[in-house]
């Protein structure tokens, strides 16, 4: 809901299809703002401390076929999998894929590693690979609460002229500003300066 902006009942019946049998999938929705199918693998251990055991991504690479034919998943028991899995690509077609991990385990540097691997075989070249551990999951949740706080109080020099602008976002000065301007604003402000911003993820 946070991190990729869907509604709450959307959500929900993404994490529905979660269950026994299913291939490495857990939750699939459209994501409208990168236009790609979402598939993951969410993964929640029963000691934090330690790192993601590899085999839960072995699992996301498993689901690969099953993405590719969701008619594998009919005949492994899922038709319910299949059937969200077929209404999503039919409803976004022209949509990419973004298959990975979502995870409250630390980091493992082998799944990095794997993730590396497939990301750049040209098999796989129309899939998004992705892999959030539990420093990028607090990291994105503080980016969105610096995006709620923003930067109290600065001043922005901007290099040559510039022009006010305004409209339901709010009021806006656009102009250049110099390499010079930005690095010293992010050494005050760190990700804060950028965090209202979707690309900061």
């Amino acid at each position: 809901i946070n991190f990729f902006d869907i509604d709450e009942d959307d959500a929900m019946e993404a994490a529905a299809s979660d269950g026994g049998n299913d291939q490495g999938i857990d939750i699939i929705f459209p994501d409208d703002s990168s236009e790609e199918i979402v598939v993951l693998q969410a993964h929640c251990p029963e000691n934090f401390s330690k790192s993601t055991p590899k085999t839960k991504w072995d699992s996301v690479v498993t689901s690969l076929p099953f993405i590719k034919n969701p008619e594998l998943l009919i005949q492994v028991g899922r038709p319910d999998l299949a059937e969200s899995l077929d209404s999503v690509k039919a409803a976004h077609p022209e949509y990419s894929f973004a298959v990975g991990l979502i995870t409250l385990g630390r980091k493992s540097e082998q799944i990095e590693r794997s993730l590396h691997a497939h990301a750049i075989d040209e098999v796989h070249q129309h899939i998004n690979f992705f892999h959030y551990a539990q420093d990028d999951i607090l990291a994105k949740y503080q980016a969105l609460i610096d995006a709620e706080a923003g930067i109290p109080d600065d001043e922005l020099n901007f290099s040559g002229s510039l022009f006010e602008d305004s409209g339901d976002y709010g009021r806006a000065w656009v102009g250049s500003v110099s390499a010079t301007e930005l690095k010293r604003l992010h050494k005050a402000h760190q990700d804060k300066l950028f965090a209202g911003n979707v690309r900061l993820f």
